[in-house]
């Protein structure tokens, strides 16, 4: 046994160099590159429609001394997650969620990664250096804990040490790795009650089978909070894909009570969205906009208090001042890439079929910003009222090009069929 994991430590751990390949790609020139100036490589992994992603792009890599210095060590490979160019190394480092940067040296050994945006990266970019500094610095203790590690796969304390040190940096996939070595040599209670909740998670997400979550809900009736959101979130995630109403409802109300700060705000959205339960998204958008009246330009507060005047009999006043909102802020938005507030507006405005001229303008806007499936399924929508059908269905066949969800893909070519139809 110590001999088998030892050896799958090794290829998990400090994955088969490329550099020697017969296939020459922008990958294993950057491997080289790094090799020949002693640089280590980041690979950043994003998209155009991640808002974390944009972020990193707007306060980190767009600031000219954090770039300057980030340059003198590293070599930063920007890789756009749903390009079929990137897909080896989509599957070689086993990219879920983005953003996903990650640290490694010339021969692929994953040192650490940064896997979402940090807000302390607005004020100050050098903090990403900073974090990356510490990933580099752990690294000598890292290498010391693998070689004892190494030494004895079935060493209870040097796992538990090792396991600790990648978590300090993040190194994920030496993390999967060693809690799934625990869970084989060690099989606790703990472990185990993890690994199939892992699993049930992995079935819903992967296999849109949602058996093994409902079952483990009923063998597990006193599970802690944090355990409790977890899943419920992802059971929300699953009815929305599906576009179940009635069961989004549902977990929406259980969310809510687990975490009213967030839940106010996506539930009334999702309550004015599918007009329904109105009474009860004016209550939740009037506390959520006087817990944030400080953020006077925060579009959250002026989409609300549109929906709460129009869905109160005052349309009219409430188009009428978002947009004055709207106009008076636009070049602020451009600026700042705030495409967020465009959208909305857009979305209130096809919510309400208001001032659609308007809203089309401001789709438009938002969609060259990130190009996400939200974005031209609303401007198809929008076009279509306007009788602009055949644009319409121009931008419905382009969101069918990026969808890789089954029910979304669905939802689409339904729209197409009754927009055709009609």
């Amino acid at each position: 046994m110590k001999i088998i994991f030892g050896i799958l430590i090794l290829v998990l751990v400090f994955s088969e160099s490329c550099k020697n390949s017969d296939n020459d790609n922008f990958y294993e020139r950057a491997l080289r590159k790094a090799e020949k100036n002693q640089k280590l490589i980041l690979l950043d992994f994003g998209a155009t429609w991640c808002q974390g992603c944009v972020a990193y792009d707007r306060y980190v890599f767009k600031d000219s001394s954090t770039r300057a210095k980030l340059d003198e060590k590293f070599i930063v490979l920007k890789l756009d997650k749903g390009n079929p160019e990137n897909s080896f190394l989509v599957k070689k480092y086993q990219i879920g969620g983005i953003p996903h940067i990650i640290m490694i040296d010339s021969d692929e050994r994953i040192m650490g990664s940064l896997n979402s945006f940090y807000t302390e990266f607005v004020e100050h970019p050098d903090s990403f250096l900073i974090k990356l500094e510490s990933i580099i610095n752990k690294q000598e203790k890292i290498k010391k804990l693998e070689s004892v590690f190494k030494a004895d796969t079935t060493n209870l304390e040097a796992i538990n040490n090792l396991l600790d040190a990648y978590q300090n940096v993040n190194q994920y996939i030496g993390i999967q790795y060693l809690n799934n070595l625990l869970l084989q040599l060690y099989p606790t209670p703990e472990r185990l009650f993890e690994y199939n909740l892992g699993k049930a998670i992995h079935s819903l997400r992967e296999e849109w089978n949602t058996q093994p979550i409902m079952a483990f809900l009923k063998y597990h009736p006193e599970l802690d909070i944090d355990h409790k959101y977890e899943i419920y979130s992802q059971i929300l995630f699953f009815y929305k894909d599906k576009g179940d109403i009635k069961n989004q409802d549902a977990y929406y109300l259980r969310l809510l009570k687990m975490d009213p700060n967030y839940y106010k705000r996506v539930y009334a959205d999702f309550l004015f969205e599918n007009k329904m339960k109105i009474d009860t998204a004016i209550i939740l958008a009037d506390e959520f906009i006087s817990s944030n009246k400080a953020y006077k330009n925060y579009f959250w507060i002026y989409y609300f208090n549109a929906h709460i005047s129009a869905y109160s009999g005052k349309k009219d006043v409430a188009i009428k001042s978002y947009s004055y909102w709207m106009e008076k802020n636009r070049q602020l938005f451009i600026n700042e890439d705030d495409y967020w507030s465009f959208y909305f507006y857009a979305k209130f405005a096809n919510i309400h079929n208001v001032d659609l001229e308007k809203a089309l303008e401001y789709v438009q806007i938002a969609e060259k910003k990130r190009n996400m499936i939200d974005e031209k399924i609303l401007m198809a929508e929008i076009l279509y009222k306007l009788g602009r059908a055949k644009e319409s269905l121009k931008k419905l066949d382009e969101s069918l090009q990026l969808t890789n969800n089954q029910n979304e893909y669905n939802h689409i070519n339904e729209l197409i069929k009754k927009y055709k139809k009609e």
